[in-house]
């Protein structure tokens, strides 16, 4: 079924949390724990 609609969706260009972000850990505390990039973002 993919193949057969493939023409109808834009191509994902996919990345992993390792590469982008340099891991979960380092992911979670930059951008999700108290004072991270969420965290600023949602008290707005």
């Amino acid at each position: 079924i993919a193949k057969k609609f493939e023409y109808a969706f834009p191509k994902l260009i996919l990345f992993t949390i390792v590469v982008e972000f340099g891991g979960w850990s380092k992911a979670q505390k930059e951008h999700f724990s108290i004072g991270g990039t969420f965290y600023q973002i949602s008290k707005r």
